[in-house]
């Protein structure tokens, strides 16, 4: 009988994985088509993709946030099929941002600052960043969602006080998890005088 293909990467279970990813298998024969099929649950109803493909390997861009993918592959000799590859799945990243600058505890910021942090899901189309003056975000002091690279200059920021915040990715209609919570001051407009006796 004609051998199924072997899975390579990613591996199986694996999780947090960008929503730009290549699939990778392995074949003991070469110039065959294979038919890669990518579904959102195991018994393959829910499909995302079914392709052919010459190469033994696929890159997808259009994964959704924090969703469970599973996919298998098999050979196409001619008429006939070889059997299904094993079943893997893995899970997309949630997408929380990795914050970058300033760095968080820093002291002396700049009113004009400039914030910097890392897409993990390398396809976000915008961010949303927040800033605060209480940790909790109730009260917004800046807001916007249609940032569109990881970094943005922010002017205007009062001195001597203590800012919190965070970013999140939008991909298509979907917000990913918020970034964890950094915090900063500012510079005081006036040396910090000691008190007189």
């Amino acid at each position: 009988g004609l051998s199924p293909p072997s899975l390579s990467s990613p591996y199986n279970n694996s999780s947090g994985l960008s929503l730009i990813t290549s699939l990778r298998w392995n074949s003991f024969t070469w110039g065959n088509p294979f038919e890669i099929q990518i579904a959102r649950d195991s018994i393959f109803n829910n499909i995302f993709l079914d392709t052919l493909k010459y190469n033994t390997s696929l890159e997808i861009n259009n994964f959704d946030l924090n969703t469970k993918y599973y996919w298998r592959v098999r050979e196409k000799y001619g008429n006939l099929y070889s059997p299904w590859s094993e079943i893997w799945n893995f899970k997309t990243t949630a997408g929380a941002p990795t914050l970058a600058s300033p760095f968080n505890n820093s002291i002396d910021i700049p009113l004009s600052a400039t914030f910097i942090w890392n897409d993990v899901t390398l396809n976000a189309d915008s961010y949303q960043l927040q800033l605060s003056e209480d940790s909790n975000f109730s009260q917004l002091y800046f807001n916007d969602t249609t940032i569109t690279q990881n970094t943005f200059e922010l002017s205007g920021l009062a001195d001597s006080i203590l800012y919190f915040w965070r970013v999140r990715v939008k991909v298509r209609s979907n917000y990913g998890d918020w970034s964890s919570i950094w915090q900063f001051r500012t510079l005081a407009k006036t040396a910090r005088l000691l008190s007189p006796l």
